[in-house]
């Protein structure tokens, strides 16, 4: 392996690590998951990014014929470990349930593809790429076909509200009442100077949902402009 590194060369590398791990990232991103677009593609540019300090180091021992008794590669080896942390904030556990388990695995090749990038093996990463969306797009469809030809209850909602910055806790108290413990996760997505844009995930368990009665509910509530609502089924 060449381990001289030109300005060019690391700016290849640099950016092919960016468009993979957006790839990744993209099909995790349209499918709502934890770690989505943003965060494949830092795993992938890190794993890059160290990988390519690696090389740079064993260059420079090369160059001052100078052997080290601790061996270089082991940055390598520390993203390999590192990533789990990354991929274990990926995982969540609800009552006898768990999620997340193929995007903490998609993180973890997103981190091998980065390091197949840093080494130069461009054929090899782009190749790597290719079939990890094929197994989380193709696969997916085919397990659900042969595995599971009945189709599954929604397990998830997605609920979206846009409300009065000032009305938000009349909200708030609302979503406490009415579904407790059913709320999995809340997130802030957008604030303006008059209005608040909030998303909850709710467990709904396969149970009937009625959206329209729980529409007629958010609108009677005082401050809620806009109210959406999305079914999906939990898988990782």
């Amino acid at each position: 392996m060449e381990l001289s590194l030109q300005l060019q060369e690391i700016g290849l590398r640099l950016v092919l690590a960016v468009l993979l791990g957006m790839i990744i990232g993209i099909e995790r991103e349209l499918t709502q998951k934890t770690a989505g677009l943003r965060t494949h593609t830092l795993v992938t540019l890190g794993s890059a990014v160290f990988t390519m300090i690696s090389v740079s180091n064993m260059q420079a021992h090369d160059l001052l014929h100078f052997r080290m008794e601790q061996d270089v590669s082991r940055i390598a080896a520390s993203v390999v470990s590192g990533i789990g942390f990354i991929g274990g904030g990926a995982v969540l556990r609800h009552g006898a349930s768990v999620r997340g388990l193929t995007t903490a695995a998609s993180l973890w090749m997103a981190a091998s593809i980065g390091m197949l990038v840093g080494t130069g093996n461009y054929g090899t990463s782009t190749m790597a790429t290719a079939l990890t969306v094929f197994i989380l797009v193709i696969v997916r469809k085919l397990n659900r076909y042969f595995l599971h030809k009945q189709p599954k209850e929604y397990s998830l909602l997605r609920l979206r509200v846009v409300v009065e910055k000032e009305k938000a806790h009349h909200l708030q108290t609302w979503l406490e009442h009415s579904f407790g413990n059913d709320i999995l996760e809340g997130e802030t997505t957008t604030t303006t100077a008059d209005e608040i844009h909030y998303a909850y995930t709710l467990n709904v368990g396969g149970r009937a949902v009625n959206t329209s009665d729980i529409s007629r509910r958010l609108s009677l509530l005082e401050g809620v402009t806009c109210s959406s609502f999305k079914l999906f089924q939990e898988e990782d």
